[in-house]
């Protein structure tokens, strides 16, 4: 049986917020089965938030997830300029991973 002072130091990883626990830099998560650092999944996130922004700003597409798609369903290559705005980079750099790990040979064109 335990006493009340064991109970209490068992619980007390759980009574922090989830938030909390993921910002902690002992987090880890398994991404395709291997660990990384919770704070790099988090600024992956971030990234990705911010990208999907940018898609939805400047292209017709709500997100990298629906440009992809659509580039996969069609053979669709984006053209993304830079010199016009610089998260056209951003999102090409994305689009061309992304693709990649679809297996795929569509690549942004950045002309």
């Amino acid at each position: 049986m335990t006493t009340r002072t064991d109970a209490r130091i068992a619980c007390r990883h759980f009574r922090r917020t989830l938030t909390t626990r993921l910002r902690s830099p002992r987090a880890m998560h398994f991404i395709d089965g291997r660990p990384v650092p919770a704070a790099t999944f988090a600024s992956e996130i971030a990234r990705a938030r911010g990208i999907d922004a940018a898609v939805a700003d400047l292209t017709r597409f709500g997100s990298l997830a629906e440009l992809c798609d659509e580039a996969q369903v069609t053979g669709y290559r984006p053209t993304l300029r830079a010199d016009l705005d610089p998260r056209f980079a951003a999102i090409a750099d994305a689009f061309d991973a992304e693709m990649a790990r679809r297996g795929r040979q569509e690549r942004a064109f950045r002309g």
